[in-house]
């Protein structure tokens, strides 16, 4: 359950008598179901309930139980487990251009390597970069352009999180000066004879 899903959460199962009562606990508190009275249909159930009021937590029970519309026999329930986060991640912040720290971040490389500190067990993506690893280890993701960045000023496009839970941050766009790249080209006569020996 994430900040997305949290206020109507898909639940579904197989259950053995059509148009019996299907109802749902979490973490032992009933929870508000749409449609309000879920049945079973064709051998199966499905409908979204309303957790927005549950708390954040790991291993949450969650029970369906059907009941007998005719009372004939008793309910019967099975038991699973689910994980709900609805934090937003921290948004990816830069921490090095290509070695440099601080803003301006300045290279001579055209394709440079942008550190981020972002949260492990994410994914960080750049619009036209390709950021890894994937998932984030080690607090940080490497990200770099697709293609060459301009000599100059350019503006690299802001980092978008997406946690482990499926919570979503889009961060800051930053600027870039690529400086001229180094490069040199040796030029020499082919043969070293007494005329230009000195």
């Amino acid at each position: 359950i994430n900040v997305s899903n949290a206020a109507s959460y898909p639940v579904a199962g197989t259950c053995s008598q059509d148009s019996d009562t299907v109802s749902v606990t979490i973490d032992g508190a009933g929870v508000t179901s749409t449609p309000a009275t879920p049945t079973c249909s064709s051998g199966a159930f499905t409908f979204n309930v309303d957790a927005s009021s549950i708390g954040d937590g790991t291993s949450i029970s969650i029970v369906a139980t059907i009941t007998d519309d005719g009372a004939l026999y008793p309910s019967v329930s099975d038991t699973g487990s689910l994980t709900k986060d609805v934090a937003a991640p921290s948004a990816p912040t830069v921490t090095s251009v290509d070695g440099d720290t601080s803003v301006p971040y300045e290279t001579n490389d055209l394709t440079p390597a942008v550190i981020l500190a972002a949260e492990n067990g994410s994914t960080v993506t750049m619009t036209g970069w390709t950021c890894l690893p994937t998932p984030v280890t080690g607090g940080a993701v490497t990200c770099t352009p697709d293609s060459n960045l301009s000599v100059g000023a350019n503006t690299a496009p802001a980092p978008t999180i997406v946690d482990a839970a499926g919570n979503s941050v889009t961060g800051s766009t930053f600027d870039i000066d690529v400086q001229n790249p180094l490069a040199i080209t040796l030029t020499t006569p082919g043969v070293i004879n007494v005329s230009n020996a000195a």
